[in-house]
């Protein structure tokens, strides 16, 4: 089995990878859609209920009469507001790993345009998990202005996902190894 190249793994990525990328126009397209026909044709839309799940397995499943009526009308946007900063950054990585894994199946993995790639792909990590970490906090605003259950009191509080902040500092190790390895190739270019 062949990893870099013509008919290898790293082209079969970089094809699930422009796959990955379309798809993801779409969902953003009919999120947005979806907000747009909410806000101007709430009555298409009903809410018998609401139900959020969390990290860790939470699940909530809430009773109509427990939501006000406010909250139903603000779903939309609080839902539009935690997909806009998140969106932009898995469009970033996404891009950049189509980018990396076409080199690679080019079989040319070891340049500086690379490792500047897989270092945009780190920052874009460490982004996602701030950015993940505030889509959580506005959601769970909502969630505190909007239910109302007798006896139980809602807060919210920020938590980094600090495995993804690990991964994020790994994918900058190695980009400088990139870096590093795309300066030997480039001396050993020259030598020969």
């Amino acid at each position: 089995m062949r990893y870099l190249g013509k008919n290898s793994v790293a082209s079969k990525i970089a094809w699930l990878l422009n796959v990955a990328w379309y798809l993801t126009f779409a969902a953003i397209v009919i999120l947005v859609g979806i907000f747009v026909v909410s806000r101007f044709a709430p009555e298409l839309f009903s809410y018998d209920g609401l139900t959020f799940e969390f990290q860790g397995g939470l699940r909530m499943a809430l009773d109509p009469e427990l939501i006000s009526p406010e909250a139903v009308n603000r779903l939309p946007l609080t839902a539009l507001l935690v997909v806009v900063t998140s969106m932009p950054v898995v469009l970033v990585i996404i891009y950049q790993l189509r980018q990396l894994f076409r080199e690679f199946a080019g079989e040319n993995p070891f340049t500086l345009s690379n490792a500047k790639r897989v270092r945009v792909i780190g920052f874009a990590v460490l982004a996602w998990s701030v950015l993940s970490a505030v889509g959580e906090v506005l959601l769970g605003y909502y969630i505190m202005n909007s239910v109302h259950i007798p006896g139980v009191e809602f807060g919210v509080n920020i938590k980094l996902d600090l495995i993804v902040v690990f991964l994020g500092f790994v994918v900058l190790v190695f980009a400088e190894i990139f870096s590093m390895a795309a300066g030997i190739k480039e001396e050993q270019d020259l030598t020969i």
